[in-house]
This record gives C-alpha cells, structure tokens and sequence, in this order.
C-alpha cells in the first residue's frame, strides 16, 4: 500500500495552502465545511491510508470502501477515520453538504488514548447513518467549532477537544441502533486484511515517537486473535 498522505499533501491536494500551525507543538486541529468540495466540485479521493484522524458529517447518498465492506449512507451519515484504516469514499458528486474536523494524534497526546474508542479501532463501527432530527444536533457541534477556533480564548484548543468528544460519545451512544448495508467478504480476507494492517502500522515509522509494538510472529499472531473474532472461531 501507498505511503499514507500526510497533513501537508491533504492541504494541498484539496485547498492549495498551508496553514502555519500545521506542525505546532500542541499537535494540529482544523474543521472545514464540505460544500466547496463535494457536488460538482467533487474531486476523486484516492484508497489508501492518512496520517491524520477524520471526523466528517456527511449528508447526502455516498459509499466508503474498506479493505473488507462496501458501506453506503443512504442519506446522512456521521464518520470517523483514523491512520491505521485505509478507505476512499465514492460518488462525492451526491453529497449536498456537511462538516469536516481534521486533527493529529499529537492534538491529544495529553489528553487520552482515541484507539480505546470502538469507532477508531479496525474491527468497530466507523459510520453512524442519522435521522434528519439528529443532523441539526451534531451540525450545531461543528458549528461551536468554528465559533471556538475563530476565538480569541487561551484555552480555545481544549474546547475544540471537548468538542471532539461530544462527536466521538455521541456516536457511541447511538452504536447499538447504527445499520448500513454491508458488503463483507470472507473471514480469511478479513484475517488476511488485518495482518497486513498491523505490519503496516510497524514499518515505516512515519511517526518519531512511534514505538514497535510487534516483534515476533507470535505477537502479530495474539494481536489478531484479540482484535478480530474471525481469528477466534479458527482457533477453536
């Protein structure tokens, strides 16, 4: 798989600039609205890895590919990505509107481990489809965002955690009652697909305060059996 795009190469490929606190030292925070790129504008989004989290309201008709599902909002969805899960979505010319934040792992380096949280791990939920009574609820999130980065308060980075937060629990809250038409393949790709997930999250190391967690084929091995089921039920 293809080097994951960095911070830098989504500004670029989607708006032509960079900001000057993209490699500050309190990490890297930005939300955008997704009008100017989506509809007519819509621009082909590659299917590979990123090294930055993604938290994105879309509204309107979409599908997002994994390494093991086809899902599909049907009409408004909330999504989570994260850099150890590759995905591209498809027919972004449908999508009418919605928000996007975009943040480093280095923004809560301080602040909690977000790979505890199922939305952000391999095997958990990643799209949340919402009634249209939800969509103001978590749009009105986005747009405390904006108010708060456009501040001028000391503190406006640990809002904009906070913020996240309200996202990431919102979904959590509403796990049980999420359903997509899943397109799955079979329990050996999936098996297959998470391996090389985790070899990738060894080598490179594009990160320098990453460490190797694997070292041994038995550690892959147990990382697999406790992360995905499949693994589980071959074993028994």
């Amino acid at each position: 798989m293809d080097k994951a795009e960095t911070l830098e190469e989504l500004y670029t490929r989607k708006f032509d600039w960079m900001p000057d606190t993209i490699r500050n030292e309190i990490g890297h925070f930005n939300v955008f609205r997704l009008e100017p790129l989506v509809g007519d504008k819509a621009k082909p989004v590659p299917y590979k890895r990123r090294d930055y989290y993604k938290i994105m309201l879309v509204i309107g008709n979409s599908q997002v590919h994994y390494a093991d599902k086809v899902v599909e909002v049907q009409k408004q969805a909330l999504s989570f990505s994260n850099p150890h899960i590759p995905y591209r979505w498809e027919h972004l010319d449908q999508i009418r509107s919605g928000f996007f934040c975009i943040f480093n792992q280095h923004f809560f380096a301080q602040f909690g481990d977000l790979n505890q949280y199922e939305v952000f791990q391999p095997n958990g939920n990643h799209l949340f489809e919402l009634t249209d009574e939800q969509v103001p609820q978590v749009a009105r999130i986005y747009e405390r965002m904006f108010e708060e980065i456009n501040s001028d308060y000391i503190h406006k980075y640990d809002v904009l955690r906070n913020l996240v937060f309200e996202l990431l629990h919102y979904a959590l809250k509403m796990q049980s009652s999420s359903t997509f038409d899943k397109q799955p393949i079979n329990a050996a790709q999936r098996i297959s697909t998470l391996f090389l997930e985790l070899l990738e999250r060894q080598f490179p190391l594009d990160d320098n305060h990453q460490q190797v967690n694997f070292r041994s084929p038995s550690d892959f091995a147990n990382q697999c059996f406790f992360c995905h089921p499949d693994v589980r039920m071959t074993k028994n």
